[in-house]
């Protein structure tokens, strides 16, 4: 068991994430364009200055919502 940010992760769980995440990946990218396109029409009339992705992988998300300049402040939270 490894010791992460003062968290204790298992090692079957470390070893699922290892390799995962490793360079970015088109199929994620693709998957990022609607994802952001439905967050930009859902959110769109709320303020949103400062947005946080919770399960962010590899950031395609927040990529994409600064490419559309959604939000000044972008975010990530990823294990």
């Amino acid at each position: 068991m490894d010791m992460v940010n003062g968290l204790y992760i298992g090692d079957k769980l470390k070893a699922n994430y290892d390799d995962y995440y490793k360079g970015e990946s088109e199929w994620r990218w693709l998957g990022a364009l609607d994802k952001a396109r439905n967050i930009v029409v859902l959110c769109g009339n709320y303020p949103h200055k400062t947005v946080l992705d919770i399960g962010s992988g590899e950031g395609s998300v927040l990529k994409r919502l600064s490419d559309l300049r959604f939000g000044e402040s972008l975010y990530s939270l990823e294990m």
